[in-house]
């Protein structure tokens, strides 16, 4: 029964399609993660910014220039792995690595990427 399972599998093509499945989700995720962890300071830069000048009621530009001033440009390591930070770079792998995950699926195994 196994060798029968096993000659269909080959027969089909899924052995090489999830070879190939694979490697593309390695990819995907570490590609998120890449894009994630260099965009998630900037993100948080702008987001701290924002709920700063709004609690204050000074503009956005003076509180984005504190923000950056203070936090990723004195202190970089500190400001990345910060709770915001490290929050936002959480958020945003993930959405990445999920998005270009059902992308890879869909393309490997020709379905349609609108609605898998």
């Amino acid at each position: 029964m196994r060798r029968l399972l096993l000659v269909l599998v080959c027969a089909t093509g899924l052995e090489r399609r999830s070879t190939e499945l694979r490697s593309a989700l390695v990819g995907d995720w570490l590609s998120a993660v890449a894009a994630s962890s260099l965009a998630a300071p900037f993100i948080t830069t702008v987001d701290v910014s924002i709920i700063k000048a709004t609690a204050s009621g000074s503009s956005l530009v003076s509180a984005a220039f504190s923000t950056l001033k203070n936090g990723l440009l004195r202190d970089p390591f500190r400001f990345w792995v910060s709770f915001q930070c490290r929050w936002t770079m959480t958020v945003y792998c993930l959405t990445y690595g999920a998005s270009n995950s059902v992308s890879s699926f869909c393309e490997i195994y020709k379905r349609r990427s609108e609605l898998p």
